[in-house]
């Protein structure tokens, strides 16, 4: 799985972060997914390719360390949900906001990043009980 090593590559090199800029809160990761290109949601489909970057906050981009990005999430309107369950059930999750929840409300899919937040009511991957807050970039129809 992709996203499985970006996150084992991050935690190899996180200290690298610490050491050259100011994290904000060392107990909240983020899971950001970017598409190559803006879409909306019926682009959407099980080939869209997406970018996962894991990440922590920084109060101010000083130096990023060599083979590592910035990146920057764009402000807006976002629904969040909250995921109880295992790594591998977000698939159910994703697919009740995706096909459940877009149909009932007066919001689309908004072409800005979607991201996980890992904070402290998570406590891991394979943990029933662990939490994910999921942030869904959304705008009025």
């Amino acid at each position: 799985n992709q996203f499985k090593q970006i996150w084992q590559h991050y935690f190899t090199r996180e200290w690298e972060i610490g050491e050259k800029q100011m994290i904000c809160n060392p107990d909240i990761r983020y899971g950001i997914c970017t598409a190559e290109m803006p879409l909306s949601l019926h682009q959407l489909t099980e080939l869209t390719a997406f970018y996962g970057i894991a990440a922590i906050q920084v109060k101010k981009i000083v130096e990023v360390p060599k083979g590592m990005v910035a990146h920057t999430i764009q402000p807006g309107e976002y629904a969040v949900f909250r995921h109880q369950g295992t790594g591998s059930e977000l698939r159910t999750t994703y697919d009740y906001i995706w096909g459940t929840w877009f149909a009932s409300v007066d919001y689309e899919l908004d072409a800005r990043d979607n991201f996980e937040v890992y904070g402290t009511e998570f406590t891991h991957i394979e943990d029933k009980d662990s939490i994910i807050l999921i942030y869904i970039p959304i705008k009025k129809r």
